[in-house]
């Protein structure tokens, strides 16, 4: 069990965005397949670069989204259950801050060590895909 409270560390660095944020360490409260549009962002207490690219998401989010559409969730990176890598295909263990963004249920990108990308276009494209997807309900 962590000796730090990760959900007042998450509102502080999200603050921006924290009407819309929510943590969830392990992510047992949270089904991702009912997940419309959103962002989960893997977080690592103990790294700087984690931290500063959950700030710099929020303020991507921030400006991207005026309207309030995305769901950040954070979890926490040392809570996470076994075969977490699997379900979205991130390799958690770089404490970079790993994203997957979320629109109807279904994984559309990633970045982690592995597979990175420009978090600015990332979130761009799920708006504008779940704008079309909600245009065609």
């Amino acid at each position: 069990m962590p000796d730090y409270d990760g959900e007042a560390i998450v509102m502080r660095h999200c603050e921006l965005v924290a009407g819309r944020t929510r943590f969830d360490a392990d992510l047992s409260s949270t089904n991702l397949r009912a997940l419309t549009c959103a962002i989960v962002f893997v977080n690592a207490f103990w790294s700087c670069p984690s931290l500063a690219a959950l700030e710099s998401l929020a303020e991507t989010i921030y400006e991207l989204d005026p309207t309030g559409a995305i769901t950040l969730v954070v979890c926490d990176a040392d809570c996470l259950p076994a075969g977490f890598d699997r379900l979205l295909g991130i390799d958690s263990t770089a404490g970079i801050g790993e994203m997957a963004w979320i629109c109807n249920g279904k994984l559309i990108s990633r970045h982690h060590a592995r597979a990175r990308c420009d978090t600015y276009a990332t979130t761009r494209g799920l708006l504008s895909r779940f704008g079309a997807e909600e245009g065609t309900r």
